[in-house]
């Protein structure tokens, strides 16, 4: 009965190391699919400080533009 009992808990030890295993190799392959995408991120985005001028830039060409459309028409509006 007790080598039964050992029988029994050497299987369940060994499913139970086999799933870890499992775990671990999934466990290293999600950490290499976070550094790649770590690596991507680096290399492909831009960062705020970058960005800044540009968004600087691009708010006041629209700024300007809206600016004089809206005074082409209060200019309408007025010669009526």
């Amino acid at each position: 009965m007790a080598d039964e009992r050992r029988r029994s808990n050497d299987v369940e030890l060994a499913g139970i190391l086999t799933t870890l295993k499992f775990i671990n190799e999934g466990l290293a392959e999600i950490k290499g699919d976070v550094k790649s995408m770590k690596d991507d991120v680096k290399e492909c985005y831009v960062t705020k400080v970058e960005f800044d001028p540009i968004k600087r830039l691009v708010y006041g060409a629209v700024g300007v533009i809206l600016l004089a459309v809206i005074g082409a028409v209060i200019a309408l509006v007025v010669k009526r």
